[in-house]
């Protein structure tokens, strides 16, 4: 006679076993299908472009073009437009001459991962450097004229606090129309 206890399993629990394997199996199928589905998905295909103060064209883009790209502004002040930036403290700006824009200022937000050679890189190393409030904190407005583009940042650390799109002109016509606190000269020294 056999010693051992019946050691034969009953049907239903052959079944239950299979069935939680077949279920474990089926998960981690599942699983591996949609992680390899996410890495095949075309690299080649980026979200669509958010609307900029870079698509403003001065000297091309209309009001109807800025609403159409921008909406609508925060608030408006004669010929100036204001419109949220990526900073808490300031604005960007868009100034309007004839119907058409003249001059946009895009403020730069502490956040954002943008420098100097944003700029550089395009349009070299500007040969005219204006001296303004920023500049005791070494912060300079380069100009690039005849591009029709500055910016305000500082050349020791590149960083980038503000981009000037303007209709092409030369630095003195610059200086009356948008610049009026920028100056050629370094102002002297206070102690």
């Amino acid at each position: 006679m056999n010693s051992f206890p019946n050691q034969h399993k009953s049907p239903n629990k052959i079944a239950f076993t299979a069935f939680v394997l077949l279920s474990l199996f089926s998960v981690v199928f599942i699983i591996f299908s949609i992680q390899k589905n996410k890495n095949d998905f075309p690299s080649n295909i980026s979200p669509s472009p958010t609307p900029s103060l870079k698509d403003i064209l001065p000297g091309k883009s209309t009001e109807d073009d800025v609403i159409k790209t921008l909406g609508k502004p925060i608030s408006i002040n004669g010929n100036l437009q204001n419109y949220k930036s990526k900073s808490p403290t300031e604005d960007n700006q868009i100034s309007y001459q004839s119907g058409f824009v003249d001059f946009t200022k895009e403020i730069i937000g502490y956040t954002e991962k943008r420098n100097t050679d944003e700029i550089t890189t395009k349009y070299g190393v500007s040969q005219n450097m204006l001296y303004g409030p920023d500049s005791v904190n070494g912060y300079y407005l380069f100009v690039y004229p005849t591009g029709g583009i500055a910016y305000l940042g500082n050349p020791i650390t590149k960083s980038l606090l503000e981009i000037w799109r303007f209709i092409p002109t030369d630095i003195n016509t610059l200086i009356n129309n948008w610049a009026q606190n920028y100056s050629i000269e370094q102002p002297p020294a206070k102690f």
